[in-house]
């Protein structure tokens, strides 16, 4: 066999992952991608210095961001696990985009962050 290189053994790596994966029953597939996740959070955490964290995958580029936002608000308004919404009309959150972000983003934000949080709120940065 010619020596396919690095690149090439871990293209070849990956789609051997793959067949096998593809053919594994429901309860095997779901153990593995238990142990992925696990074994994953573990590596980040630690090359972050991060004792207790945690990973979080997504499909659409920005639930991350928005994942993010749910956790600074929880941070800021101690009462809101318990009131929801009704504690942010008092002192709205403001979510300030900068001007090359993604357009849309700060609208997606706002409707998925706080579905009663008024277009205004969201604001470009300069």
């Amino acid at each position: 066999m010619q020596n396919v290189g690095e690149q090439g053994h871990m293209a070849l790596l990956g789609h051997s992952l793959s067949a096998y994966i593809s053919v594994l029953d429901r309860e095997r597939l779901r153990k593995l991608t238990i142990r992925i996740l696990s074994d994953t959070t573990l590596w980040l955490c630690r090359l972050f210095s991060y004792e207790n964290g945690s990973a979080y995958f997504h499909e659409d580029d920005r639930d991350g961001l928005v994942k993010v936002c749910r956790l600074v608000i929880n941070a800021r308004y101690e009462e809101y696990s318990s009131e929801g919404y009704a504690v942010l009309s008092s002192k709205q959150p403001v979510i300030y985009q900068s001007a090359s972000g993604r357009p849309g983003l700060g609208q997606h934000l706002c409707s998925q962050v706080g579905g009663v949080i008024q277009a205004p709120v969201c604001q470009n940065g300069m």
